[in-house]
C-alpha cells in the first residue's frame, strides 16, 4: 500500500442510524424507494460498491434519469 493512498470515505447509509433518515437526528418514517420500489439501502449500496465506476454511473443514470 502506498503512503499516499488515502482512506475510502464511508458510504452516505452508514450514517443513518446516526443521523436519522432526514438528516438531523430524527426518522421521517418513510421507507426508501427507487421507481416506487422499497429498497433495503444496505443492499443497494453493496451492489453500487461492488460495480466499477462506469457501471455504477450507468446504473444510476438508468435508475435515477
Amino acid at each position: 500500500m502506498s503512503s499516499l493512498q488515502t482512506t475510502r470515505p464511508r458510504p452516505l447509509h452508514e450514517d443513518a442510524e446516526t443521523y436519522g433518515a432526514n438528516g438531523n437526528g430524527t426518522s421521517n418514517g418513510k421507507v426508501p424507494t427507487i421507481g416506487g420500489v422499497a429498497v433495503d439501502p444496505d443492499e443497494i449500496a453493496a451492489k453500487v460498491e461492488a460495480m466499477h465506476a462506469e457501471e455504477a454511473i450507468g446504473w444510476a443514470l438508468e435508475t435515477f434519469g
